[in-house]
C-alpha cells in the first residue's frame, strides 16, 4: 500500500517542505529510506520502529520503502521522524477513521518533529522556518512538538496544533479524543533589561554618538583608555533603538531557531546583542559547516555586532566584515551550493590607544615601544575604517562626574565644545536627561521621518538616493567641499559624512543640512 504525508526541513536558515512518501510491498523484511537523507535521518528507522511498537500499534512486516521528495535536496532534520511514522501507518492501513478523511487531513497538514523510542514527541530548530514554507506551499494546518509551538503559532495562528507523545496525535487522527488547538497563554515579551544608559557617569559625546547612531544605523569606533565607559556604552545601545517591526521580529527568530537559541516565548522583540571574543574564527563569524550554522554576523542581524578590543581580532577575521557592512547580507561558498544569510548589525568597535592602553596619559606611563604602537594602530585596514561612519575619542570621566547624582544633566567645557554650541549655531537641548527611555522617544521620532520620506534609515542610502534626499544649505555646501578637499576623503568617506549630518537634522526635525549638523558630523571623523 501507498502513503503520502507533508514534513519540512531546514537548509541554511531557510525551510522547505518534504513530500514522505510511503510504500509497504510484500517481500523479505526491510526498512529502506531514500531521498538524500543524511545520517541522522536514516538513523530514524530505529527510532520510529521503536516508538511506533511502544505506542501501542504494530510496526508492519515487509518491504517498506520511504521516499524524502525532492531528491535533490539534503536532508538533514531529525524532525522528518513523525511523518515518516505517519506514513507508515497510513499505508499499514491502521490509521482508519470513518468519521473522518484521513488522507485528505494528511494532505493538508505538515508534522514535524523527532522521536524518541518511548514515542515522546522531542522539538526540533527551524521550526518557524518550516512553518513559513509550508505556508507558502498553501497547507492549511501544522502538527508540531509543543516547544515549538509558539514560535509556529506566529505563522499558522489558530492553526497549530502541539502534540508530547505520538499515541495522542494518533488517537486523535482515529477520533478517539480531541486534539485543541494551540493558545498562547499572553502575549509574553522578551524585552527585559536592566541596563540603562542613564548608569554611565559623564560620557555625553559618547552618548550622544550613540543617539544618532541608533537613529540612523551608523556604526561606531570607540578608542579610549581602559575603564572610560566603553563597554558600558556599547551594552546599552540596544535599549535605545527603535523596536523591531513584526517583519524584522520574524526574520531575527527564524534566525535564532534555527541556530538553537530560541526561547520558548514566541518571536524574539529584543534587539540581538552578540559580542564574540576576540579568538573568533572566520567561520564562527561568517558562518561554517558543510551546509553553514549562522554565524555572529548573521545572529545580530537587526541588532548590535560589539567587537571590544577590536585590535586583538585576527585581520582575516576583521575583513569579513567589510562585505556584509555595504550589502546587508552574507554569501557563504560551499561545494554543494552557495548561501546568502541576511547580515545587517549596526557594528561598534572599540579600541585602546595602544597594546597596554596608556597612550598620552597623564595618570599612567605608557609601556609600549613605537613599533608595538605603530603595528596596534594598523590593525584596522583603510577599506574598514572607511565604512566606519563615526570614530571618536572616549576619555576617562572625572571625580566629579561619577560622583554627580544629576549626572545625566552635567556637561563639561570640553564635551559642550565637541558637541557645539550657540556660537557654531547648533546647540541640541541642554537640559535634556540622558535615560535610555528619553533617548529612545527621540531615535523613534527621528526614525519615524526618515521611514516617511524615503522608506529606509539613512544609513542605508545609497550614493544617489543620498543626493536626492539630503539637502545642503549653501554654507554647508562650502563645508562640505573644503573637507572634501582638505582631509582628501573617499566618496564612500564623504557619503557617510553626509548621512550622519542627515540624521542630525532628522533628531533636530530639521528638513536641511546646516553648517552646523554638518560640522558635528566631521567632528565625529577625526580620530582616524
Amino acid at each position: 500500500m501507498y502513503a503520502q504525508v507533508w514534513g519540512a526541513s531546514i537548509i541554511g536558515i531557510d525551510g522547505f517542505v518534504i513530500s514522505v512518501e510511503v510504500d509497504i510491498s510484500r517481500g523479505l523484511p526491510c526498512f529502506e529510506i531514500v531521498g538524500l537523507a543524511n545520517a541522522a535521518v536514516k538513523e530514524s528507522k530505529e527510532r520510529v520502529r521503536t516508538a511506533i511498537q511502544n505506542s501501542g500499534y504494530e510496526f508492519p512486516l515487509g518491504r517498506i520503502v520511504v521516499n524524502l521528495a525532492p531528491a535533490d535536496m539534503r536532508k538533514e532534520n531529525a524532525g522528518l521522524d513523525l511523518p515518516i511514522a505517519l506514513g507508515i501507518l497510513q499505508a499499514s492501513g491502521q490509521l482508519q477513521n470513518k468519521e473522518v478523511d484521513v488522507e485528505t487531513f494528511l494532505r493538508k497538514t505538515v508534522f514535524v518533529g523527532e522521536l524518541s523510542l518511548s514515542g515522546e514527541i522531542s522539538p526540533i530548530h527551524g521550526g518557524i522556518a518550516m512553518a513559513i514554507a509550508a505556508k507558502e506551499k498553501g497547507l492549511i494546518c501544522m502538527i508540531c512538538p509543543a516547544d515549538n509551538g509558539s514560535e509556529v503559532h506566529c505563522i499558522f495562528k489558530e492553526n497549530v496544533y502541539v502534540v508530547h507523545f505520538l499515541r495522542e496525535l494518533l488517537d486523535k487522527i482515529r477520533g478517539k479524543n480531541h486534539l485543541d488547538a494551540f493558545k498562547m497563554d499572553i502575549e509574553t515579551s522578551n524585552e527585559v533589561t536592566t541596563d540603562d544608559l542613564d548608569d554611565v557617569r559623564g560620557q555625553i559625546t559618547g552618548k550622544r554618538v550613540l543617539e544618532i547612531a541608533a537613529a540612523g544605523s551608523h556604526h561606531i569606533l570607540f578608542s579610549g583608555p581602559p575603564g572610560a565607559g566603553k563597554t558600558m556604552l556599547a551594552k546599552r545601545l540596544t535599549t535605545i533603538m527603535p523596536p523591531m517591526t513584526i517583519e524584522e521580529q520574524i526574520v531575527v527568530t527564524r534566525i535564532y531557531s534555527v541556530a538553537g537559541l530560541l526561547p520558548s516565548n514566541g518571536l524574539l522583540k529584543q534587539r540581538p546583542f552578540r559580542s564574540p571574543h576576540h579568538t573568533i574564527t572566520i567561520s564562527g563569524m561568517a558562518g561554517g559547516g558543510n551546509i553553514p550554522k549562522p554565524g555572529e554576523l548573521t545572529l545580530s542581524h537587526h541588532g548590535v555586532l560589539f567587537l571590544d578590543e577590536v585590535p586583538e581580532f585576527k585581520r582575516p577575521v576583521l575583513e569579513v566584515l567589510r562585505q556584509p557592512m555595504e550589502e546587508g547580507c552574507i554569501h557563504i561558498a560551499r561545494s554543494n551550493g552557495t548561501y546568502t544569510y541576511p547580515s545587517r548589525p549596526l557594528i561598534i568597535m572599540a579600541k585602546n590607544p595602544c597594546p597596554c592602553g596608556w597612550l598620552d596619559s597623564e595618570e599612567h606611563p605608557c609601556t609600549c615601544t613605537a613599533a608595538d604602537i605603530y603595528k596596534y594602530k594598523h590593525k584596522l585596514s583603510g577599506p574598514l575604517l572607511d565604512r566606519i561612519d563615526m570614530s571618536i575619542v572616549i576619555q576617562r570621566p572625572s571625580f566629579e562626574e561619577i560622583m554627580e547624582v544629576t549626572h545625566g544633566n552635567m556637561i563639561t567645557n570640553n564635551e559642550t565644545d565637541r558637541i557645539g554650541n550657540k556660537e557654531s549655531g547648533y546647540n541640541f537641548n541642554r537640559d535634556m536627561t540622558y535615560s535610555s527611555k528619553q533617548i529612545k522617544a527621540r531615535v523613534i521620532l527621528a526614525r519615524e521621518r526618515q521611514l516617511y520620506r524615503q522608506q529606509k534609515c539613512n544609513g542605508l542610502l545609497s550614493h544617489k538616493e543620498l543626493h536626492q534626499y539630503a539637502k545642503l544649505t549653501p554654507s554647508a555646501q562650502m563645508l562640505l567641499a573644503t573637507v572634501f578637499k582638505e582631509m582628501k576623503l573617499s566618496v564612500r568617506s564623504h557619503d557617510r559624512i553626509l548621512r550622519v549630518s542627515l540624521t542630525i537634522a532628522d533628531l533636530e526635525g530639521s528638513d536641511v543640512i546646516t553648517d552646523a549638523h554638518l560640522a558635528e558630523a566631521i567632528s565625529y571623523r577625526s580620530e582616524e
